[in-house]
């Protein structure tokens, strides 16, 4: 994997100046020589020594904690886990709920230089009487593209669903999946019904991210500009599915188990030795 594909958006998140490098299937980013988070996104593992845990241990976002620090990290952030595998990263699982609110705030902080979150890995540590080189600036976010234009007119001009702001080809090819076939088409039909078939599509698409991104693309803003009121609506709407989801699972009928095939008699063992 060459990018990072459903939590593209949290990526978004952080400010430019990082550098994104490959580990372990996933991406690790650091400013300079602190590095300050990794993504994976990586389903079918959650037992590890023999314990099982309610979580995918490798779908998720992992901040890199001193161990002398994680006590006072996780009381900041309570909603983060210590890594059942890599002990030194504390872990938000992307099932977690209200995962989209908690990484976002995890990673207010890191924007702000909290001095709880990020490590300098050993072989980039500086030797004894090194000077350690310090930045004291805060980072800043550039102007996005076509930030300049007004809604309508980037929507008048955009030819395909990628051409929006937000939209690139991996959330355009989830589009079309979901029978939203172009712009005109968005447009009629408005981000919630979008969004609705988006969760139709697929359960992770049941996070207010994705509904903040197609609101931010009808309004040509970046999904973290959007007003208040539009968030307040999504994540209400999305922890409404959530509910109906629920019950309606509750309401299914249990699967049946498959019958135990019966082991075959003496007689037809037998039978089949004298053939």
């Amino acid at each position: 994997m060459k990018n990072p594909d459903t939590l593209a958006w949290v990526e978004e998140l952080l400010t430019p100046g990082y550098r994104r490098k490959p580990m372990f299937g996933g991406f690790t980013y650091s400013y300079d020589d602190v590095m300050v988070m990794a993504l994976f996104e990586s389903e079918g593992s959650r037992s590890h020594r023999g314990q099982t845990y309610p979580y995918e241990l490798w779908f998720g976002c992992m901040f890199p904690v001193e161990r002398e620090k994680q006590d006072e990290a996780r009381a900041q952030f309570p909603f983060l886990v210590q890594h059942p595998v890599l002990g030194k990263w504390l872990y938000l699982p992307s099932e977690t709920e209200d995962f989209e609110s908690n990484a976002e705030a995890v990673l207010r902080e890191i924007r702000r230089r909290n001095p709880l979150l990020g490590t300098i890995p050993n072989s980039k540590r500086p030797k004894k009487g090194r000077a350690v080189k310090e930045d004291a600036g805060t980072y800043s976010r550039t102007p996005m593209m076509f930030r300049e234009e007004l809604p309508a007119e980037k929507l008048k001009k955009a030819k395909r669903l990628s051409d929006l702001l937000g939209l690139g080809p991996v959330m355009e090819k989830r589009m079309i999946q979901a029978g939203i076939r172009s712009v005109e088409h968005f447009v009629k039909m408005g981000w919630q019904e979008a969004a609705k078939r988006l969760v139709d599509l697929h359960p992770r698409h049941l996070n207010a991210i994705y509904a903040y991104v197609l609101i931010g693309a009808l309004g040509n803003v970046g999904f973290n500009e959007i007003s208040e009121a539009e968030k307040k609506e999504a994540v209400a709407l999305m922890a409404q599915w959530r509910q109906e989801m629920k019950a309606a699972k509750k309401k299914a009928p249990p699967k049946k188990k498959a019958a135990p095939r019966k082991a075959p008699s003496k007689t037809k063992i037998s039978r089949a030795k004298k053939r």
